[in-house]
């Protein structure tokens, strides 16, 4: 029998899973492990999706693990619940409003890790408008490819300084790699990705970059809409545990942070702006014009990605 594998997806009052689990279904691997996770949820009815799965499954689903959490875990240690519950040679993630690519998604995978021996493959997401699932942009883009190129610790000063590119929903690793770099940081209970990608890159990970689209993902989450201050107190955190004691880079690293910093207020900002007055209100376009001085490079970047987007 081929090797086993673990999907795992992540759930907390989702209110429809049916495309992630659909997604998971369709996958024609031959030996998958299926995990669902909740974090107590108030408003989900997993016993529905259990036998909806068990309707649905195919052969190659050789083992559902159905977990429910009795106090809410926060997203990092939820991770790790499951990933102490996974057996497959390789683990990978799709979490509700998530959803594979295409059927092929998890053999294409599993053939990379085999050709390029890698502990973790990270891949690109295509990110969707939540509620109109209009394509936004391919994330991230093809020019982060060179920051795989050279060793680890090349990557680490890219992630130090250029913020997290390795996204948990676009990323796989092998079960050995779980055992030797360890698993999420709990000292984080909202970012699980970054510290752990920071962690296995200052450790030397083999970590590789395939340049193909594996994950449909719905813009939306804490990390993705208002950047609220709990994120914003781990981000720091982060920065001054995991990346200023192990950095050559320390005085850019803490420049390109404040810039960071300043680019994530200023969103935030706007958003604000058009939840409370409209898209296309006056307010907006101030904050738009702010945005474009404050911020030229990133939203010279935000316009290359939407026009790219739009002729694919």
């Amino acid at each position: 029998m081929d090797e086993s594998v673990t999907i795992i997806t992540l759930t907390y009052n989702s209110k429809n899973l049916k495309p992630t689990i659909d997604s998971v279904l369709s996958q024609d691997y031959p030996n998958i492990q299926y995990i669902i996770c909740d974090d107590c949820s108030t408003d989900l009815d997993l016993d529905y999706w259990s036998s909806y799965i068990d309707q649905h499954k195919r052969e190659n689903l050789s083992e559902l693990l159905v977990l429910r959490n009795e106090t809410n875990l926060g997203t990092t240690r939820n991770m790790n619940k499951a990933y102490s519950h996974s057996k497959g040679k390789y683990i990978f993630n799709c979490s509700h409003d998530d959803a594979f690519s295409d059927a092929s998604v998890i053999s294409d995978w599993v053939k990379e890790f085999k050709t390029t021996k890698a502990d973790i493959i990270t891949a690109k997401r295509a990110v969707y408008e939540k509620g109109t699932e209009r394509l936004l942009l391919y994330a991230p883009n093809n020019g982060v490819s060179k920051y795989f190129d050279k060793d680890s610790a090349f990557l680490f000063e890219q992630l130090a300084v250029k913020k997290n590119f390795v996204f948990g929903a676009s990323t796989a690793r092998t079960r050995d790699s779980l055992e030797k770099y360890g698993y999420c940081n709990e000292q984080y209970p909202f970012i699980e990705d970054y510290p752990m990608i920071l962690k296995q890159a200052r450790m030397g990970a083999n970590i590789v970059f395939w340049d193909k689209v594996v994950i449909k993902y719905l813009l939306g989450g804490i990390s993705s809409d208002t950047v609220k201050q709990s994120y914003l107190d781990e981000e720091e955190s982060i920065l001054v545990n995991e990346i200023l004691p192990y950095t050559k880079n320390r005085k850019k690293v803490l420049a390109a942070h404040k810039r960071w910093l300043s680019l994530t207020k200023d969103k935030n900002k706007l958003l604000y702006a058009k939840t409370k007055y409209g898209s296309k209100s006056f307010k907006v376009l101030c904050r738009l014009l702010l945005m474009t001085i404050n911020h030229p490079v990133y939203m010279f970047t935000k316009l290359t990605q939407a026009t790219q987007t739009k002729a694919q």
